[in-house]
């Protein structure tokens, strides 16, 4: 591209490169002169990414695979995850307060271009878990039924807090204290929902040790009217 004007047209670039610009100058006594300078014309970043749809209060992990040019790296990432909170990591993660549909943009800066992109983000809602046993202490053994009163979930998961578990939505489950002290179990419920979203409750049930009945006595089977002597020796 040539011009033979005085200030020439700006002249728009399409193709990244090394562009050397020449500019020759005459008088009208016919003397010249020639300047040249180069131009470097960098490919903009080009801007990829993704998201893993999450849950309610979990890291949402994105994705970022921008492209950029060898001689003109990428210096800079600005997100924003559509919520009025932003990182400047490059691939971030990022807990979303509440379930929704979020637009999520990145712009990626070079320190002499720039490109933006965005990604379309579903938050899914948080089961509530929700259970009580109908005791929540007594001696050993002690047989407890659980209500289960969870919302938003479908599969359920309990941990006893003695080596067993249950998938059960509403379990039965019997407590047994073999020591000398009361027993705390912290009985834990882990509601699911279709979408994997989990929510958890604890509630602890005590368990007092049994009561163990025991005398001894100091006759051998004797007539009437012999004398006795009990110890009582129970726990």
């Amino acid at each position: 591209t040539t011009a033979l004007v005085q200030h020439p047209p700006a002249i728009k670039y399409s193709t990244p490169g090394e562009y050397i610009v020449t500019l020759t100058v005459g008088s009208n006594q016919g003397c010249f002169n020639t300047a040249k300078d180069t131009v470097n014309i960098y490919a903009s970043p080009k801007v990829n990414i993704g998201v893993i749809n999450g849950c309610a209060m979990d890291n949402t992990v994105f994705t970022n695979t921008t492209t950029e040019d060898a001689n003109d790296p990428v210096s800079g990432w600005a997100w924003n995850f559509g919520d009025n909170r932003t990182s400047t990591n490059q691939t971030p993660t990022h807990a979303y307060a509440s379930s929704g549909s979020y637009l999520a943009t990145l712009i990626a800066s070079t320190p002499h271009c720039a490109d933006t992109g965005t990604v379309n983000v579903q938050i899914f809602p948080l089961p509530i878990a929700d259970f009580a046993p109908n005791k929540t202490q007594g001696c050993s053994p002690l047989f407890v039924q659980f209500s289960n009163t969870s919302t938003g979930a479908v599969t359920y998961s309990w941990d006893f807090d003695d080596g067993t578990t249950s998938a059960q939505q509403l379990p039965n489950h019997t407590f047994t204290n073999t020591g000398t002290a009361n027993r705390v179990f912290q009985v834990r419920l882990v509601s699911v929902s279709a979408n994997g979203c989990k929510d958890t409750l604890v509630v602890p049930v005590t368990v007092y040790p049994s009561a163990i009945a025991n005398f001894t006595y100091n006759a051998i089977n004797k007539c009437v009217s012999l004398q006795v002597d009990f110890t009582n020796s129970s726990s």
